[in-house]
């Protein structure tokens, strides 16, 4: 079985080959399937030959938006270390996706105030309101945060949350509850469409 220098030789003489992407992808097919079975059984699924090609002599990777991008010439870590890319910063990884990734871990934000305004860089976050007193929980209207945005409360305090749809603002709530419960009540704030909110959790009017 060839070692993963021999692989990685093969791979940057396909990279190297100055032909059209057919004709590439033709050519090499045999060594490609070959190498794909190799990065699948180290690295995981990835097809080489779905993912690189050439336009004229320009080596050109298919980014996340269907689009076939340049390599970053300004990339030293497009390089094979050890079966994983190096040096590769996080502004290349959206280049190359085609679009910024998110963290698949939520953020938890403890707030101890009275008064809080709801953020765009709250997505995907956890709010867990520590207050004594009653907290009144602002939402904001304009485009500032986008639709699709999502969070995620509790009442980690013994103060009560209410949800405040700042002027303009349309916020929905079964039988119209705005404020948690209890004390560790938890509940979810979405924005489905233009200033138009929906709220839904342990809650009380």
């Amino acid at each position: 079985m060839p070692t993963r220098t021999q692989l990685n030789s093969q791979l940057t003489s396909i990279l190297t080959a100055v032909v059209d992407i057919p004709q590439h992808l033709q050519a090499n097919q045999a060594m490609l399937d070959y190498v794909d079975q190799e990065i699948a059984a180290a690295n995981g699924d990835v097809e080489f030959d779905r993912i690189i090609g050439y336009s004229g002599t320009t080596a050109q990777y298919l980014r996340g938006d269907g689009q076939w991008v340049a390599f970053p010439t300004s990339n030293s870590g497009f390089t094979n270390n050890a079966g994983y890319l190096t040096g590769v910063t996080s502004s290349q990884v959206t280049t190359a996706l085609g679009y910024t990734p998110v963290n698949p871990h939520i953020t938890i934000d403890v707030l101890t105030g009275t008064t809080y305004t709801i953020a765009a860089a709250d997505n995907n976050k956890l709010l867990r309101f520590n207050s004594t007193s009653g907290v009144t929980a602002t939402i904001p209207s304009g485009t500032t945060i986008a639709i699709g945005f999502s969070l995620s409360f509790s009442q980690t305090g013994t103060g009560q949350v209410t949800f405040s749809p700042a002027s303009g603002v349309t916020l929905n709530s079964a039988d119209a509850a705005y404020k948690t419960r209890v004390q560790y009540s938890v509940g979810t704030l979405i924005k489905v469409a233009a200033d138009t909110w929906l709220l839904a959790g342990d809650l009380s009017a």
